[in-house]
């Protein structure tokens, strides 16, 4: 993090995990089950036990690219799945500090944005329940094309333009190993969100502690060090 002591960094932020416990209170497996019933029609054999989002890559699977039913397909799934996502989102659990952090960031001039696999809709519904007065550019699922999610570096990359910042100068804050992949494609720093024990266990195979927090304070303390 030392080449960012002489330029206050960018900050684009993953959602759900990093943010929010999105569905946390509730339950997805009647999601899954509902989409097992959507795509069927398009000949699509969907698991019901599988988590509802692996039904991008089941489509992908069964329906081939020529297939016009595919994208139809991805189309009516992602409808379902952001659907599950404006509910989930009023019962789910903000990560410690999130609406405080956020907050203050963007009062203190950081350049914000937000990456993610979760649709932009659900996003704006958080924003507005628990950030109202921040208002920052989202990047979120292309539901006709699950191919540019993380790990793929599309959201991030426009998110980016759309916040006139250079990868050099941005750092991702989010929680998975996708995330972390996401980063390092497009050039980014990467900074790992760890909200439970088994989170910063899994995060510290892929990144060094000192590059992970447990809440947005700790994330603040950290910023304002890089940017002192």
């Amino acid at each position: 993090m030392d080449n960012f002591k002489l330029t206050r960094p960018s900050l684009v932020f993953d959602f759900d995990g990093t943010m929010v416990k999105l569905f946390s209170n509730y339950n997805l497996k009647k999601t899954s089950s509902h989409l097992k019933e959507v795509v069927k029609k398009y000949g699509v054999g969907f698991d019901d036990k599988l988590d509802a989002f692996d039904v991008f890559s089941v489509i992908s699977c069964a329906l081939s690219p020529t297939d016009t039913r595919r994208a139809e397909a991805y189309r009516e799934a992602d409808a379902v799945l952001t659907e599950a996502e404006l509910e989930a989102v009023v019962t789910g659990q903000p990560v410690d500090g999130v609406a405080e952090g956020l907050t203050q960031l963007f009062e203190e001039g950081f350049n914000l944005g937000i990456a993610t696999n979760n649709s932009a809709k659900c996003v704006s519904a958080f924003m507005s329940r628990y950030c109202p007065t921040v208002a920052i550019p989202v990047v979120g699922r292309v539901g006709e094309r699950p191919e540019l999610m993380k790990p793929d570096a599309w959201s991030l990359v426009t998110v980016m333009n759309k916040m006139g910042c250079v990868a050099q100068n941005t750092i991702l804050i989010g929680d998975t190993s996708r995330d972390y992949e996401c980063a390092v494609t497009a050039g980014c720093k990467f900074i790992g969100m760890a909200h439970s024990g088994y989170k910063f266990e899994r995060l510290l195979k892929i990144i060094d502690a000192k590059d992970i927090v447990c809440n947005y304070r700790e994330l603040e303390e950290k910023l304002l060090g890089i940017s002192g």
